[in-house]
């Protein structure tokens, strides 16, 4: 092969591993994002979160924890509501359109409603993740 030839081939094949690689890092962060936002419907990790975020006093978090716990509340209860309304909406969906489609076009609604049901309860669902081992700070070593 000619050098010009290796040249090419060898500027096309880095081009090609950058994207593969760009898109597979993409993939990852968008995740693990989506995995955040998820995570944050949860009462109690919404709390978290923001405590970690704040970093309060001892006064602070004694004074801010009870609010924090009630908005944490409040988003799980919004959360459970969507998916109820998400629901009855695709129930009376069906029921408007069973009066003027087909049995075999029912069947193929049917099919996409439940495809699409099952994909927003995962999509919802948050992830558990296993917990942190935490060091303990006085002795060393952690034991």
């Amino acid at each position: 092969m000619k050098t010009k030839t290796k040249s090419i081939l060898a500027l096309a094949g880095t081009l090609v591993i950058g994207v593969v690689i760009g898109v597979l890092v993409a993939g990852m962060v968008f995740r693990a994002r989506i995995t955040n936002f998820k995570n944050l419907r949860q009462g109690k990790r919404f709390v978290g979160h923001l405590v970690r975020t704040i970093d309060p006093t001892p006064d602070q978090r004694e004074q801010i924890h009870p609010i924090l716990e009630n908005f944490g509340s409040r988003m799980e209860e919004m959360h459970r509501r969507h998916l109820l309304e998400f629901k009855a909406n695709h129930e009376e969906l069906h029921d408007e359109l069973a009066v003027h489609l087909t049995e075999e076009q029912m069947q193929k609604l049917e099919a996409e409603l439940k495809r699409m049901e099952g994909r927003a309860r995962r999509m919802m669902k948050p992830k558990r993740r296993p917990p942190k081992k935490r060091r303990k700070k006085n002795m060393p070593g952690g034991e």
